[in-house]
């Protein structure tokens, strides 16, 4: 699974306090502020204003390695943005997956330029013999 997780978080002026999430190792933070990544605050100033076209922000995490965060704000009765709903998503899946694809191409087009390569250097030894092709 991509995601790893989701939150409900409060922004404040120097931390970022969490007040839901699903990942089991954020339950004991739920409630205590943590201090914002590197660009993330103005990333979610951005988004509380509405001047952010692009809801993603990508961050290293020591223990998750990277991530990729979408993000959408909560309003109140009155239209306010309150919070964010906040999704993790795990880059290092991502590349993985990535890498697995080229990978799998790569062989694909190893095995077309053998078999093309194959198929080239034997014309002249079938024109040689006397036969012009695979036909009868």
């Amino acid at each position: 699974m991509l995601a790893q997780e989701h939150a409900i978080v409060v922004p404040g002026d120097q931390h970022i306090r969490y007040i839901w999430s699903n990942d089991f190792a954020t339950y004991e933070r739920i409630g205590l502020e943590e201090d914002y990544a590197p660009g993330e605050k103005e990333w979610i100033e951005a988004i509380l204003h509405e001047e952010e076209s692009s809801i993603l922000h990508l961050k290293e995490d020591k223990v998750k390695g990277r991530l990729a965060t979408v993000a959408a704000p909560i309003f109140n009765g009155q239209g306010q943005p309150v919070a964010l709903a906040m999704v993790d998503f795990s880059m290092t899946k991502i590349d993985d997956a990535i890498r697995k694809l080229n990978l799998s191409i790569s062989i694909y087009v190893i095995l077309l330029m053998s078999a093309y390569m194959s198929f080239r250097c034997s014309s002249p030894c079938l024109r040689a013999s006397g036969r012009e092709s695979f036909s009868a």
